[in-house]
């Protein structure tokens, strides 16, 4: 297919693919339970169990569970408060290390 052809194509999958929204985020607007538990908690369940740390998933675990009991608004600022408090290992803050980092606020 020629160049407007492939642009078309991506244009149209862009559009749907905007409206997708994941199970947990429909259930955490809808009020009900999330799956948190049965994805990131076990996760972090194993981890404990063999002596190893995921902080990351931990916090991700809390925050989801914080916005389901409507203690947090999910959101842009929120997902960048968790990858900030999340940047540090072994007292090295990895974005100045050179490890990737979410782009900052417009």
């Amino acid at each position: 297919p020629g160049v407007l052809t492939r642009h078309a194509m991506l244009l149209v999958v862009g559009s749907q693919i905007r409206n997708l929204r994941s199970s947990m985020l429909r259930s955490l607007e809808a009020g009900k339970p999330p799956a948190i538990d049965h994805l990131n908690g076990e996760i972090v369940r194993a981890a404990a169990r063999h002596g190893v740390a995921v902080p990351v998933n931990a916090k991700a675990t809390d925050l989801v569970h914080a916005a389901a009991r409507g203690d947090v608004q999910l959101g842009i600022d929120t997902l960048r408060s968790l990858h900030r408090s999340t940047r540090t290992v072994d007292g090295v803050d990895q974005d100045a290390a050179g490890s990737s980092a979410l782009p900052s606020a417009p």
